[in-house]
């Protein structure tokens, strides 16, 4: 067999190649080097935390997620028992009518007229109307307006909302029927279903403050 090594040519490629694994070699421990440092800094911080009585970096993080998620569920729960709910789908709204108890042909007819008052009403057919009916949806959007009208702060409203009175005005009944149509319209064009205040508050879009 020739001996490779009397050729330079040879000889140099040869080195070459022995120069590139020793290369990769390096980059190698050199990387193995930076995940260790950061190994090792993870855990002396970790260390650091659970002495002042915190979890560590990995676990805190999974309770910020665990924590994130749970607050968009209630968000979500909240939602449902509101005014401004979404839209029942046709399921959903079977599977109340099978929870009340209606049989085939009260669903139909009942489904046909709440559709009716939420279309007259500008509102969703959410559990909220069904349960209390186009006018104690219809109050409901008032006295949140109103607290709206006060606070210019949607969560604010809401919270304000749940204590209102709302107080017709007017000299005679004449004015103060003119006076309650004024603004229940004034919430309706301002609120209409609701999908303002769900995206607010399911943070899609930043409080409107005007």
């Amino acid at each position: 067999m020739p001996d490779r090594t009397i050729d330079p040519a040879k000889r140099r490629a040869s080195t070459n190649r022995r120069k590139i694994r020793w290369r990769i070699r390096q980059r190698e421990k050199a990387a193995a080097a930076i995940v260790e440092a950061k190994r090792l800094r993870r855990e002396a911080l970790d260390a650091a935390r659970i002495v002042r009585g915190l979890l560590p970096i990995k676990l805190a993080n999974l309770e910020k997620v665990r924590k994130f998620r749970q607050k968009g569920a209630d968000t979500k729960a909240m939602i449902s028992q509101c005014w401004f709910a979404p839209e029942l789908t046709n399921s959903e709204f079977e599977d109340f009518a099978r929870e009340q108890g209606w049989d085939a042909s009260q669903l139909q007819s009942r489904f046909a007229s709440f559709n009716r008052v939420a279309a007259m009403c500008e509102l969703n057919v959410n559990r909220y109307l069904i349960q209390h009916y186009g006018q104690g949806a219809e109050d409901s959007r008032l006295r949140f307006h109103e607290a709206w009208l006060q606070t210019q702060d949607i969560r604010k409203a809401l919270e304000l909302a749940k204590n209102l009175k709302i107080h017709f005005e007017g000299r005679n009944s004449v004015h103060v029927e003119l006076n309650r149509q004024a603004r229940y319209q004034a919430a309706r064009e301002r609120w209409g279903t609701g999908d303002e205040i769900v995206s607010v508050l399911l943070g899609r879009t930043k409080c409107p403050n005007q």
